[in-house]
């Protein structure tokens, strides 16, 4: 039942030209943030969206957070990069502690673009 309706809003989406890769359902009556007792449950298409972000390449479930403006964020992070480069001597020695780092795109792409050597986060 469930796998119809899915079905059938994808076709409707797909017929005004938007391509449709997943649907998922979540049953929750509070305002915000599900307990587990409350499970996301996939519907159609993939389970998980892959989103490249500068160098890294990361794979999206529907409850992660990620960035939703990928432009925006790529500039941002050089930004990020750029002022690190500006106060560190040895990268390889710079630990960088990615607080509140959700799915860690910031310290990710600090590690890959090799301003910092490790990453707690």
């Amino acid at each position: 039942h469930m796998y119809d309706e899915a079905k059938e809003e994808k076709n409707a989406a797909n017929d005004v030209g938007i391509r449709v890769t997943s649907i998922f359902f979540q049953e929750y009556e509070g305002l915000s943030h599900p307990s587990p007792e409350h499970p996301v449950q996939h519907a159609f298409g993939k389970k998980s969206l892959e989103e490249k972000l500068g160098q890294c390449t990361f794979q999206i479930s529907p409850g992660a957070f990620f960035q939703t403006n990928t432009e925006g964020a790529e500039k941002l992070y050089d930004i990020v990069v750029d002022r690190i480069r500006e106060v560190t001597d040895d990268p390889e020695k710079t630990l960088m502690f990615d607080v509140c780092c959700g799915t860690g795109t910031i310290g990710l792409t600090c590690l890959k673009e090799g301003v910092v050597g490790r990453l707690v986060g």
